[in-house]
């Protein structure tokens, strides 16, 4: 995964979920973006979720401007965490799960490891635009 972000990572700026989107599962934050992307038009976004006492891998959607829509973690006001990670085209994630049967993309898969989706695959065909308010780490 450090290869990935290193190269393609963005800092996604935090929003408060809106009430408008399903309320996730805690612990399926990959699944859940998956489907916001695919069925609500969110964009798809996987990396690391940094606070100021632990970093996990985490999976989330953003906005078409680039702000975070997080519905695993849901908050009323500005949590202290930092979102890093690659925003993926939502015909990539679509393909990927119908060919493996599994939603992360960057965590490696469970048999497969890193010998698929976004470790062998070129950019261009994964690598969603850049939407508007996103910065580059």
């Amino acid at each position: 995964m450090a290869g990935l972000l290193a190269n393609h990572a963005r800092v996604f700026k935090w929003m408060p979920c809106p009430a408008r989107v399903p309320v996730g599962t805690p612990g399926h934050c990959h699944e859940t973006a998956y489907w916001l992307a695919k069925d609500h038009g969110f964009i798809y976004c996987e990396g690391l979720l940094v606070s100021s006492s632990h970093t996990m891998a985490h999976a989330w959607n953003c906005s078409r401007d680039g702000l975070v829509v997080d519905s695993t973690l849901r908050s009323e006001t500005e949590p202290r965490l930092s979102y890093y990670g690659i925003p993926f085209k939502t015909e990539y994630i679509v393909k990927h799960h119908r060919k493996v049967g599994y939603y992360g993309l960057m965590d490696g898969h469970p048999t497969l490891g890193d010998a698929i989706g976004p470790y062998v695959d070129p950019p261009s065909l994964w690598l969603h635009p850049l939407p508007h308010g996103e910065e580059s780490i």
